[in-house]
């Protein structure tokens, strides 16, 4: 039977996506380039012509996702109706459900993982494409003084910090009381940090739905 031909495109999507699911059901070390171009009936030859490495089809994944986050923050960022600080409080919430959520498998990956030079090169893959947006708004916050910040990228650094202790608590799978003190901490903390005036609330409580696991 002959191989269906495929669009680059569509074939590269086809790596990934196989990439994807396997990484997420046997765990990065435990998968080869070999499973992968087994599993959608490809030569190995294929998977390089696209990919230099194991490594490099994860990076592509990661920032895929990193990519799709990025657009769900751009969406905030036009919402008229809501404050830098509302955006701001959004903003951070959004990413969490994103990468904690049961369809996140690329979270589960990064934040589940026991490998350190995975969690700290794809962190910060994340991080570097987030920034823009976050500080964006510190900025917005800052020139209509509903926050107050002499340290904008710093501030925005320990903040995605304390909220990757969330995230690690999730896909580590920590019983869900523990992960409920971490939010309402984060929550404080960030009312703290960023001076926010008494009467503005940030509720990242309301609903922790998306930190089950499927089944549950």
């Amino acid at each position: 039977m002959a191989r269906i031909s495929k669009s680059p495109e569509e074939r590269k999507k086809e790596l990934l996506d196989a990439a994807q699911e396997l990484f997420f059901k046997k765990g990065f070390e435990n998968c080869s380039v070999s499973d992968i171009v087994k599993s959608i009936g490809v030569a190995q030859g294929t998977f390089y012509y696209y990919f230099d490495s194991k490594d490099s089809i994860l990076d592509a994944l990661v920032l895929q996702y990193a990519d799709m986050l990025a657009e769900k923050l751009e969406d905030i960022m036009a919402l008229k109706e809501l404050s830098p600080v509302e955006k701001m409080a959004k903003m951070l919430k959004t990413r969490g459900e994103f990468l904690s959520s049961s369809g996140s498998k690329i979270g589960s990956l990064i934040y589940g993982s026991s490998t350190d030079s995975i969690n700290k090169k794809h962190i910060s893959i994340i991080q570097e494409r987030l920034k823009p947006y976050i500080l964006k708004v510190f900025m917005e916050g800052n020139e209509r003084g509903l926050i107050k910040l002499d340290y904008p990228e710093e501030i925005m650094e320990l903040l995605f910090f304390m909220g990757n202790q969330i995230l690690f608590a999730v896909n580590s799978g920590a019983p869900l009381e523990i992960v409920e003190r971490k939010i309402k901490a984060f929550g404080e903390a960030v009312l703290k940090i960023l001076s926010i005036p008494e009467g503005i609330n940030i509720n990242f409580f309301d609903d922790l739905k998306y930190i089950k696991k499927e089944g549950e």
